[in-house]
């Protein structure tokens, strides 16, 4: 009921934007950022819910990540709020994160809500940890842009946050160093090398449980809770994963191709874009290496799939990357503007079947699908 009544608002705000020829500014955005808030805050059955309602609930501090511990703690203690309202505050800073950023690189941002929505929306809505240091990270990659000590030290505070709330994020961490790979050859070198050699490991099943245990033994005792992450649990499911990082890798080197072939066209429809066409270049640039920089964690993913999201959090700055090109693609040859919009739409409705379908066996159609529609607390006080 609900999402039909989005849609009914969304059908009328197109066709009176047709008749009177103008954009309503900022009013669709801000209609789906408040559905996704509450599809988000809202929902009350997922995979994790009972993970989350025992860290909420307990009465011991959640050590693992002290940094959700604290709000855990400032929310059930001081605010006195109960778990639902508590998700619903976090959803609320997430997107309210992604809303803001977003609005500064793109200037019709619905595209990046319906690919956002397709993938991985829907995983964001059971991993709530996850889900903030993606938005963190979201935030935080524009200070990687500009090459001041101001800015990266910006970063670093920011990535030390969400590592205080899920320590995957520390990962992130050496990034500071990324923009120095364009004007350094060497640095461009040992990247690959690094990411080459990741790989070679990963294809080697008794080499990577090796490491594995070596990582166990050595940051256990620091890592509260790593155990589960350094175990292996995949047999071939990894293979899916690599691909996927292949081509978020392939599409990013041609949303940057075609981006630093249309100056002359960029120039001539600066209007279409918000960010100048060098800071274009620096964006695009940068997250190339970053998405390169990523192939260094493939023989993770053959250990233990949970690492997944290591590379599902850019997924989102890959999105931004995306919705640049197709705000510029209307000056494109129609035939590359259409391959172009076909391969980004069909690349995300492939994740969202492969995600919901085919890794989870059919299963996550019940246990997260569904209920994000029905079992919503908000959804239901509206409709009482």
């Amino acid at each position: 009921m609900f999402l039909a009544t989005y849609g009914l608002i969304i059908l009328i705000i197109f066709i009176f934007e047709r008749i009177e020829k103008k954009r309503l500014l900022n009013f669709l955005p801000i209609v789906t950022i408040i559905f996704l808030i509450i599809m988000m805050g809202g929902n009350i059955s997922n995979p994790d819910t009972v993970i989350y309602y025992n860290i909420y609930n307990s009465t011991e501090f959640f050590s693992k990540d002290f940094g959700f511990g604290i709000m855990v703690k400032i929310a059930h203690d001081f605010l006195k709020l109960d778990i639902n309202q508590y998700r619903l505050i976090l959803a609320i800073i997430g997107l309210g994160i992604m809303y803001k950023t977003v609005n500064k690189y793109i200037k019709n941002p619905m595209i990046y809500y319906l690919l956002y929505f397709l993938y991985p929306f829907m995983m964001d809505v059971v991993q709530v940890r996850n889900f903030l240091v993606m938005c963190i990270l979201l935030c935080s990659f524009g200070y990687l842009l500009e090459k001041n000590r101001k800015n990266i030290i910006k970063y670093i505070i920011l990535i030390l946050i969400a590592s205080s709330i899920q320590k995957t994020a520390l990962v992130y961490l050496p990034l500071i160093f990324i923009h120095k790979i364009e004007d350094k050859k060497i640095m461009r070198k040992i990247i690959i090398v690094l990411a080459s050699v990741s790989l070679i490991i990963g294809m080697n099943g008794r080499l990577v449980s090796i490491i594995g245990s070596m990582l166990l033994n050595t940051v256990s005792d620091n890592l509260e809770g790593s155990a589960g992450f350094l175990t292996r649990n995949t047999q071939y499911g990894w293979i899916i994963l690599w691909g996927e990082q292949i081509v978020n890798v392939c599409l990013v080197y041609w949303c940057k191709k075609i981006f630093l072939g249309s100056q002359k066209l960029y120039c001539q429809y600066k209007n279409r874009l918000k960010i100048s066409y060098d800071y274009g270049v620096q964006f695009f640039n940068i997250l190339y290496w970053c998405n390169i920089y990523l192939f260094c964690f493939c023989p993770l993913y053959v250990l233990n799939i949970n690492f997944y999201r290591i590379m599902r959090n850019v997924m989102v700055i890959n999105i931004l990357g995306f919705c640049l090109i197709w705000e510029i693609s209307k000056v494109l040859k129609r035939q590359y503007r259409f391959l172009y919009k076909f391969v980004v739409f069909g690349y995300a409705v492939f994740m969202f079947y492969v995600n919901f379908f085919y890794n989870g066996g059919g299963e996550y159609i019940d246990s997260i699908l569904k209920p994000m529609f029905k079992e919503n607390w908000i959804m239901q006080m509206l409709l009482k």
